[in-house]
């Protein structure tokens, strides 16, 4: 729980517990190393414009992720996969442009009802 600029989990030896955490820069989780709780609470990529960029190294995800930034890009840097119930595996994009950069992305759920800007880019362009 708490609120980062960039979150890089590379050497975790310990567990992350599942919590709402805000990062307003960049997700680096290495494909492999500590152990993450799954749960509900959401991780929020959030901000206002330029860009982070999303890694997980071929990891599943066990807790839902939010793209929450206007006039912001969320990059995929590898695909990005989601594991858990279907109240765990959830992408929520809420506002900003998600670029899956050629990559792709496994959820159970993908929310996306809101009257901000938002939008998905799938591939080159």
């Amino acid at each position: 729980t708490g609120a980062w600029k960039d979150f890089d989990l590379a050497g975790l030896t310990q567990t992350l517990n599942n919590g709402t955490r805000s990062i307003y820069g960049n997700l680096n989780i290495p494909s492999t190393g500590g152990t993450y709780t799954a749960g509900a609470s959401a991780t929020t990529m959030a901000g206002t414009g330029g860009q982070t960029t999303v890694t997980t190294n071929g990891r599943s995800i066990p807790f839902p992720i939010t793209f929450s930034g206007t006039g912001k890009t969320f990059q995929l840097a590898g695909a990005l996969t989601f594991s858990g119930t279907t109240t765990q595996a959830i992408l929520t994009l809420t506002s900003g442009i998600l670029d899956l950069n050629n990559f792709t992305v496994t959820a159970s759920r993908f929310n996306s009802s809101s009257t901000n800007d938002r939008s998905i880019l799938f591939g080159a362009y």
